[in-house]
């Protein structure tokens, strides 16, 4: 279909997710196999609050076509700049025809 190789050429930038394995007696996690995943990286400096109020900062959001299941909130995500961020929020959007993009919300 060309509308989706159209579309998806708006979305040049990858990110790398690493699963968190374990946690060792000092809190730090460790991480297992990579899952390296296109999509549109997104800047914007945004102050928001959970339900029970507590306030914190998103750095971005990152937006990849179709469903990603694989992800979780313990993910380590890697940006295109080597920088790590941590991810507050995993949506799967959908419309008419199913599952559509994810987007992942994340600060550093």
């Amino acid at each position: 279909m060309a509308f989706e190789s159209d579309f998806l050429e708006l979305m040049p930038d990858s990110v790398t997710f690493r699963a968190g394995t374990a946690l060792n007696e000092y809190g730090k996690r460790s991480y297992g196999t990579a899952l390296t995943i296109t999509g549109r990286l997104v800047y914007d400096d945004i102050v928001t609050r959970t339900d029970d109020q507590r306030q914190f900062s998103l750095t971005g959001k990152f937006y990849t076509y179709g469903p990603q299941t694989a992800l979780r909130l313990s993910h380590n995500m890697v940006l295109s700049n080597s920088s790590e961020a941590i991810i507050y929020a995993i949506d799967q959007l959908k419309d008419d025809n199913g599952d559509y993009y994810t987007s992942v919300k994340f600060g550093q």
